[in-house]
């Protein structure tokens, strides 16, 4: 049987091919998003597949993939019967029903088909896993853009690769956008938990402090700790301190070596580098440190929480250090 037989044949059945793949993917579709909710395992012959439907590629704005992917079945399953049961419609309305169910097939399957390819990168690339049903899903979406492609007449040849072109992009740079935010939420994962692990240290100070300036700073600060003390710096809060304390350093690692470097912090010795120890005098200061913060006095050195919650913070609280039990 050569391609002279296929396409006749091909254009007569093109619509139930069309229902009938897309009835294979609504029930694959299905079975994947009933086990999404239930949060089941799935029965597959690679470890790859809970991995790849549970991470966060999966998911679309909260919403699972295989929920959409049931949408967009059932969506060419309604497009491809539609005239078939129309049968009735009168000669001019029926032949208006095929082209536009044509059409909006063109663009279901075309974007299924961009889109199951990207997802097919995705896989073997972000998540590195093989997932026989989204590899299953894949196929039959390129079978129905094949299809629907070759399953009819089309006229103007030229217009359609520029429409299919231009749905193609569309879907390609949305999904891009998309996970841009996947990919973005994923480095700050890792940013954190580096941030973390730098931070498992011993906030006491160890060996003999730098004149005038005290011990390095080793801590790192994240956002939450930068912006604690922009705030206190903004509402005029003062941090008493002494180069030669050990427990001002202990304060100093709390903050981090980044957002310390923000606090409106008054050193009280002399010897201590942009020394102001006049400022301290009037202040009464009694021990180091010393939180001036809203006209109330916090001494010793403060939890990040503490000092939030004095000074009416309102940003972001996860913070890194923890001041030793």
């Amino acid at each position: 049987m050569n391609s002279i037989t296929i396409m006749p044949w091909l254009r007569r059945r093109s619509r139930q091919l069309l229902a009938a793949i897309a009835t294979l993917g609504l029930i694959e579709t299905t079975h994947l998003t009933i086990a999404k909710f239930r949060g089941v395992p799935l029965a597959c012959p690679t470890n790859g597949c809970d991995r790849v439907l549970n991470s966060p590629y999966a998911d679309l704005f909260g919403v699972p993939l295989s929920l959409l992917g049931v949408m967009a079945y059932t969506t060419i399953l309604v497009l491809a019967i539609a005239p078939l049961v129309a049968s009735h419609y009168r000669a001019q309305q029926w032949q208006r029903l095929v082209e536009i169910t044509w059409q909006l097939l063109f663009v279901s399957t075309t974007g299924m088909a961009v889109f199951s390819s990207y997802m097919m990168y995705v896989m073997a690339w972000k998540v590195q896993a093989l997932c026989l049903y989204c590899l299953g899903s894949a196929i039959l979406a390129m079978s129905l853009f094949t299809i629907t492609l070759l399953g009819n007449r089309w006229e103007h040849w030229r217009r359609l690769c520029l429409f299919g072109s231009s749905i193609a992009l569309i879907v390609l740079f949305s999904s891009l956008a998309v996970h841009a935010d996947v990919e973005r939420a994923d480095v700050e994962r890792v940013a954190q938990a580096q941030l973390s692990s730098a931070n498992t240290l011993t906030l006491e100070p160890q060996g003999e402090p730098t004149l005038g300036v005290g011990w390095e700073v080793k801590a790192l600060s994240g956002t939450a700790e930068l912006q604690l003390a922009r705030h206190l710096k903004q509402i005029g809060a003062k941090e008493y301190s002494a180069w030669w304390c050990p427990h001002c350093h202990i304060q100093k690692e709390l903050f981090g070596k980044n957002a310390y470097t923000e606090l409106p912090n008054v050193e009280c010795d002399s010897a201590g580098k942009n020394a102001q120890p006049a400022v301290c005098d009037m202040a009464k200061i009694e021990g180091f440190p010393t939180w001036d913060i809203k006209g109330q006095r916090l001494i010793g050195p403060q939890s990040l929480q503490t000092l939030a919650k004095a000074s009416d913070y309102r940003g972001l609280q996860n913070f890194s250090n923890k001041i030793p039990q």
